[in-house]
């Protein structure tokens, strides 16, 4: 005799998306999610449920959530972004891709003069080398990154002619890159 089911109550599974779901530090990400209960608080939690929310809302009468939360410190690679009704304990997950970034104390100056790039977003504890203009550029200066991805680097601005040039950050193990421009002036 067959198994017969019948369902008394709807199921609902919750759902995130991402927008955008890759971007390095300063990113603003839009969370839209569906299937919450209606009115109830939605925590939004990068990794795991365990740390602090990174973004709260309320679900609207359909059960629909939107929100939005900055990246501020991660690893190069993949992340989980969980929302979690608070009520309903209904719970969504979506990934969150880690690339590089990097960023210049100053942006233009003289030639000869000090700058530091702070790079975010690369894997944890690799060196990372700073070069001049090209991947494989002139050595500006290298750091072994913090276990979220980030190193701060202070390097001198070669002797060069006015113009904009780059400066480019490589990991050693990941090979992951990012840049920054910088202008030198007279």
């Amino acid at each position: 005799m067959p198994l017969e089911l019948k369902l008394t109550h709807p199921v609902y599974v919750a759902a995130i998306t991402l927008q955008p779901a890759s971007g390095g530090f300063g990113t603003s990400v839009q969370v839209t999610g569906a299937s919450f209960r209606a009115g109830e608080t939605v925590k939004v939690y990068w990794n795991a449920t365990g740390t602090p929310p990174v973004a709260t809302t309320i679900a609207n009468s359909t059960g629909a959530v939107e929100t939005s939360f900055g990246i501020s410190l991660g690893s190069l690679g993949n992340h989980q972004v969980i929302a979690v009704g608070q009520s309903s304990h209904r719970q969504a997950a979506a990934t969150f891709q880690i690339t590089p970034a990097a960023f210049l104390k100053y942006s233009s100056g003289k030639k000869g003069s000090s700058n530091t790039v702070t790079v975010y977003g690369f894997a944890a504890r690799e060196k990372v080398s700073v070069h001049w203009n090209s991947a494989s550029g002139t050595l500006l200066g290298s750091a072994v990154t913090s276990s979220p991805g980030t190193a701060t680097i202070t390097f001198r601005i070669p002797s060069a002619p006015p113009a904009t040039y780059h400066i480019y950050a490589i990991g050693g193990s990941s090979k992951a890159t990012a840049s920054a421009p910088f202008r030198i002036h007279t």
